[in-house]
């Protein structure tokens, strides 16, 4: 028996070195050429493909007659036929980039395994040949796979080529508090994970054999499916991406550990100089990180692909070796060879630079501009007061948020029937009070006796429901800001101009901003009184948004706020706040953004980290951003 299982082990890591062996002869073969193809197909993609895929969208919008989509418009841009022609354009358009970028790096491993030297041209002709067969029509799913399957998988989402994407927040937590719907995703991101690899192989056959999507993807099935195959090739699959992950942030770490020790150093000019080095370093790991994302992640599944083919009696099926003669060959041109000759100085050249850039902003940091140029003064604003340890929109989690350290208190408000402005998020009073009735249906003062904290624990029971009036006298005191979410309702008209009646009654309008998800209400706000500060908030934002000319600011959904688009609102005079932040990742990568203000259910961890900030250095951050990269 012990025989058996040391039989059984030495043939497991025999396995293990023949897998490491495959893929180093995958990767050494033509790493060049594959270096060069992604750097020089990441830059048309930025300086190219995105603004041409910005354009596509610019039109759909242009379409339906806006330059922007957002909450207030979406509905608009989607009924409009016009507005989907250029619509299914741009999605097409990311189709065929993200497919032809897998289609070359399999046509390059596919000749490694051949021991063959591709040309470069060669590589990128056979990967248009490929790519281009997406047109035909019965090749669609091969576009829900690229759009839709690998991005919602969670077995090859890592590997960087769908960048970003994320079910939003607030789908997620609609999802989560309605139990059948969340077991229905649970069930559909199951069976997302079982499409995605059933089909892992049908770019290769796609791809290798020209294969219409159906086809490919039914020869992938049936190379894998089996008791003892699938699991082998789940567990290898699934394996190598966590040792890529691990490596990634294992170097990370390393990284971090060389800049602590590099900052121990007493001598300020040294420090400046080697952490300039040192970045250098950092620029090229990342770099070569960002480009070979992808191809890393297909050189796994390459090698798991042909040894499958082998060790299932397969391997007279995989396609043969490409045809090269008359290609033409990059390195034999005169261009080449020239650069070739020159290729110290230019490698000198280039440290020089980035050494170059790196002191500069290393001397801004020591000479104190760096504070005033990476860190703003973002506002904590706790949403529904500090809902996570106290019932939410009422005056004890108003009171715990002052006693946190927020800077500004997000609240809804509603009108009663006899018009009075009463605070609480849900137009139905059954959720927080038990009262199966809404607030436009009952007056202010049988709302304010309702208990609405007993749901939360016992601890708060006999908790009223405010109104707006108690809150402002309460902020006043306490000298925090007021994020006042207007929610209209069909009951009753107006209730813009009677919270701007109440703020100003308190002389509060210096100290709170007007929000909302309904743009005509701001527009009422506006039009009654245009001092006081507007916000719209709003889940989707993509296009000119500052076209909104009753929202002097945006609150934007967590999942689909980005750097450009902060830069972009604030440069036109925009203010910008970002919800609903929570964890701490998530806090990171807005804060780092910089937009005016967060929204969180988290304020204490949204404090700290801002304060973090605040005192991190230059190298904190530049590690910060260059991770992001992968």
């Amino acid at each position: 028996m012990k025989q058996g299982f040391f039989g059984m082990l030495a043939g497991f890591f025999y396995l293990i070195g023949q897998f490491f062996v495959g893929v180093y002869r995958l990767i050494n073969t033509n790493w060049l050429t594959l270096l060069v193809f992604e750097v020089v197909y990441k830059l048309i993609a930025y300086f190219a493909c995105r603004p041409l895929l910005n354009g596509l969208f610019y039109l759909a919008f242009k379409a339906s007659g806006y330059k922007f989509a957002s909450n207030f418009n979406i509905g608009a841009i989607l009924v409009n036929p016009f507005s989907w022609i250029f619509i299914f354009c741009a999605l097409f358009l990311v189709s065929f980039y993200i497919l032809f970028d897998i289609c070359c790096i399999v046509i390059c491993f596919h000749a490694s395994y051949h021991r063959q030297k591709i040309p470069l041209l060669f590589m990128v002709k056979k990967g248009i040949i490929a790519a281009k067969d997406i047109l035909w029509p019965k090749n669609y799913r091969m576009i829900l796979y690229l759009l839709l399957i690998i991005p919602l998988s969670q077995i090859i989402s890592i590997t960087g080529f769908v960048d970003g994407f994320a079910i939003p927040d607030f789908v997620m937590q609609f999802i989560e508090k309605r139990n059948w719907l969340y077991i229905i995703f649970i069930v559909a991101s199951v069976y997302v994970e079982i499409v995605c690899m059933q089909w892992i192989f049908s770019f290769h056959n796609f791809t290798l054999r020209h294969e219409k999507f159906v086809e490919a993807s039914h020869r992938s099935w049936n190379m894998i499916k089996g008791k003892k195959t699938l699991p082998a090739f789940i567990l290898s699959i699934v394996g190598w991406e966590i040792m890529l992950v691990a490596i990634f942030y294992g170097l990370t770490a390393l990284c971090g550990f060389v800049i602590v020790l590099i900052e121990q150093i007493p001598f300020p000019g040294i420090t400046t100089v080697l952490d300039s080095g040192f970045a250098v370093v950092l620029d090229i790991f990342y770099g070569l990180a960002f480009c070979f994302s992808v191809p890393l992640v297909f050189l796994g599944i390459s090698q798991i692909y042909y040894m499958g083919m082998e060790r299932l009696g397969m391997k007279d099926e995989i396609p043969e070796r490409f045809d090269t003669r008359g290609a033409i060959r990059l390195v034999d041109t005169k261009i080449s060879k020239l650069l070739y000759r020159k290729k110290s100085v230019l490698i000198v050249i280039g440290i020089i630079a980035v050494l170059a850039v790196n002191l500069i902003f290393a001397f801004y940091r020591e000479s104190g501009y760096y504070k005033g140029l990476w860190f703003t003064d973002i506002k904590i604003t706790a949403h529904r007061g500090e809902a996570e340890e106290c019932p939410e929109n009422t005056m004890p989690a108003f009171e715990k948020a002052v006693e946190e350290g927020a800077d500004m208190i997000e609240l809804d408000v509603h009108l009663s029937s006899d018009g009075i402005p009463v605070v609480m998020h849900d137009e139905s009073l059954k959720r927080t009070t038990g009262l199966n009735k809404d607030i436009g249906e009952m007056k202010a003062a049988d709302i304010h006796r309702l208990d609405c904290g007993s749901w939360f624990s016992k601890e708060y029971a006999n908790t009223r429901v405010p109104l707006l009036a108690e809150v402002i006298r309460f902020a006043i005191e306490s000298d925090i800001m007021l994020n006042i979410e207007l929610k209209p309702s069909d009951y009753k008209d107006g209730l813009a101009e009677t919270v701007i009646d109440m703020v100003k009654a308190y002389h509060f309008e210096n100290n709170c901003l007007l929000s909302s998800l309904n743009y005509p209400e701001l527009e009422d706000a506006k039009a009654y009184d245009p001092s006081i500060p507007t916000m719209y908030i709003t889940h989707i934002s993509y296009g000119d948004m500052t076209q909104l000319d009753a929202a002097d600011g945006y609150a934007i959904e967590t999942s689909s706020v980005y750097t450009s688009l902060v830069k972009k609102l604030q440069r036109r005079g925009k203010f910008v706040y970002v919800w609903t932040v929570n964890s701490s990742d998530e806090l990171e990568e807005v804060i780092e953004m910089k937009p005016d203000g967060i929204v969180t259910d988290a304020t204490v961890t949204a404090i700290g980290i801002v304060k973090e900030k605040d005192k991190a250095g230059y190298w904190n951050d530049y590690i910060e951003t260059l991770k992001k990269m992968f």
